[in-house]
């Protein structure tokens, strides 16, 4: 049995728990009351009475029972223990078929979820859902994947990720992931039209979500973005430009993987920061904010907060101001301490 149709079964033997626990409860008041109706005795002897006869334990009458107590004890018994072993073989399907288990699974699940806050959520644990969480995972970034297939599910696992196991079309699965505190999501669906539909789904839940999506096919990119979509990623397309460089300039290729993705001896990464009221470079010129001498790393480009426009190999003589994004390049280290410095961050 796939873990889809195990988790529905599940909820099918939680309700008939549940409804078992309540009929009981039901038959508990039938029982009191109606000993304090037929035979007069008290509240406390007819609960007593009550529940020794419906768990048949054994114990003598409360006091001799008129011929219509007996009737109506007999009764009682009756359907006290249909209701139990009814409620028996269900905890025993419930236990022995892996329910309790997977029960116990989700909640440690929704506790870790609970947990997270501007983490990022990773619908789809194909080909490209793979490397996105590599790169995700390098970098310390909180995050947790929807996946519904049942192999990539447990592939997800078994390398230590945060898994929920559905459809991230679901309203629910992505309320489950915590999307409203988000603060992106990659769409990496096989299908274009699921990306379509998870995009405005997403769109629709969070309005501040950063969504990133896959497309197949260029006809489809316009309809990612009326969705919602803040970027579309075709991997068809980069892959072509990536396959062409590597033909024209090999080493310029070589230079950049090993720059971009951390390969080889040349250790270097390209990271963003934006800067905060705090920082201690605001109101400075680029060169008079000595994030060089303070880290090693390089202002490469930078994102003006009012015009939008990013302004790559900056001129030193530009003022830099609260909001306004700066490109660094740098190892992983001196990419560090140049975040914690802008942000002035112990």
């Amino acid at each position: 049995m796939d873990r889809i149709l195990l988790k529905k079964a599940a909820l099918a033997n939680r309700r008939k728990i549940f409804f078992t626990l309540c009929f009981t409860l039901c038959l508990t008041f039938i029982g009191t009351f109606g000993y304090m109706a037929i035979e007069g005795w008290n509240l406390v002897e007819s609960f007593y009475m009550t529940v020794i006869t419906l768990t048949t334990v054994g114990f003598g009458e409360v006091r001799p029972l008129s011929m219509e107590g007996r009737i109506f004890t007999s009764m009682l018994l009756i359907v006290g223990l249909g209701s139990f072993a009814y409620g028996l073989s269900t905890m025993a399907t419930f236990v022995i078929d892996g329910e309790f288990k997977m029960f116990l699974e989700d909640r440690k699940l929704e506790k870790e979820i609970s947990r997270l806050n501007d983490h990022y959520i990773i619908c789809g644990f194909g080909r490209n859902g793979v490397q996105v969480c590599h790169e995700l995972k390098k970098s310390n970034s909180p995050f947790l994947i929807i996946e519904i297939d049942d192999e990539k599910y447990n592939k997800a696992v078994h390398e230590g990720y945060t898994v929920i196991h559905g459809s991230a079309i679901e309203d629910e699965v992505l309320q489950l992931a915590g999307i409203e505190r988000a603060k992106g999501l990659v769409a990496a669906l096989a299908s274009d039209a699921d990306n379509v539909f998870v995009t405005l789904t997403a769109r629709e839940m969070s309005k501040k979500l950063h969504i990133v999506t896959r497309a197949s096919y260029s006809s489809t990119e316009k309809k990612l973005f009326r969705a919602g979509a803040n970027v579309v990623v075709a991997p068809n397309v980069i892959g072509g430009k990536r396959m062409a460089l590597t033909l024209l300039r090999p080493h310029v290729a070589d230079f950049l993987d090993s720059m971009v993705f951390g390969e080889d001896d040349i250790f270097l990464t390209i990271e963003e920061v934006e800067l905060n009221k705090k920082s201690p470079v605001i109101g400075k010129m680029i060169k008079e904010s000595n994030i060089r001498q303070e880290s090693g790393a390089m202002i490469i480009g930078i994102k003006n907060h009012l015009t939008q426009l990013i302004k790559f190999n900056p001129n030193p003589d530009i003022q830099l101001d609260i909001s306004d994004v700066l490109i660094l390049l740098g190892s992983y280290v001196q990419v560090e301490q140049a975040r914690k410095f802008l942000l002035n961050e112990d």
